[in-house]
This record gives C-alpha cells, structure tokens and sequence, in this order.
C-alpha cells in the first residue's frame, strides 16, 4: 500500500500544482492528507521491521526499511512525472 499510496500522492500533487492546477486546493488536501495518508500509514511497515528486530533479523529489518523507503520514493516521482504527462509538461 506504500508503494501505491506514493504513487497518487505523486500524481495528485503535480496535478495540483499551481502553475497547472487541475484537482482544487481542497480536494488535493483530501486526496492526499485524508484518503492517501491513510493508505500509506507506516503501522504494519513499523510492525513488521520492529517485529524482524526482535527476533534479531537485524539484517532483514534494514533491508525492509531501505528497500520501502527507495521504492515508495522512487515512485513518487514517478506518480509526480504521470501527472506532468495528463495535461503536458507544465513550463
């Protein structure tokens, strides 16, 4: 859900943006504060990494978080470039 979540917080916030704003002030809040933010919530991510630290999986733990934390970049970015391809490259 992290994965994807980033994803459409990307694309929503470059459709939103102010030189080409498509998606309103407030439904971009809602989009990404409300439904988004929910969706991408850290708990189980957390859950899981402290729960490979406790059974001294240290390694998969760093793993797990390195790994999320690239991914969920990673698409960001490409959710920010997919909103510049709806309408075009913003100037």
């Amino acid at each position: 859900m992290n994965v994807g979540g980033s994803f459409l917080i990307g694309l929503i916030q470059e459709r939103s943006a102010p030189t080409t704003p498509i998606i309103s002030e407030s439904t971009r809040l809602f989009l990404t504060v409300g439904l988004m933010g929910g969706l991408t919530t850290y708990s189980s991510f957390s859950y899981e990494t402290i729960r490979l630290m406790e059974v001294g999986a240290w390694g998969q733990a760093w793993i797990n978080i390195l790994a999320t934390t690239a991914l969920c970049l990673a698409v960001c970015v490409l959710g920010a470039a997919a909103g510049r391809l709806v309408v075009g490259v913003r100037v």
